[in-house]
């Protein structure tokens, strides 16, 4: 029983982990999409680029902060999840 209860713990603590290095992934994603989105909008105000390239952009930046909010989401999952292996019960 104690096994299985430290075997639940550790598993709970590397998808923990896990999802920590998920947030810090999306949050360099975001940084590379507004980036992106700012070089498509000065090509645009030169008239280098179409709007259609700005538009990606603004869509590729938009699912970055999808991504991070879903990895923020997971995070706070399994942070509840280690909290209830190790006996931790919120109210």
């Amino acid at each position: 029983m104690i096994d299985q209860i430290a075997l639940e713990i550790k598993n709970a603590y590397l998808l923990l982990q896990e999802a920590q290095n998920q947030i810090s992934v999306s949050e360099t994603l975001i940084k590379q999409a507004e980036e992106n989105f700012r070089i498509s909008e000065e090509r645009y105000k030169e008239r280098v680029a179409t709007s259609t390239e700005v538009l990606d952009a603004q869509t590729l930046l938009t699912r970055a902060k999808s991504e991070y909010a879903s990895a923020l989401g997971d995070y706070n999952i399994r942070l509840a999840h280690l909290q209830r292996a190790m006996g931790n019960i919120w109210p």
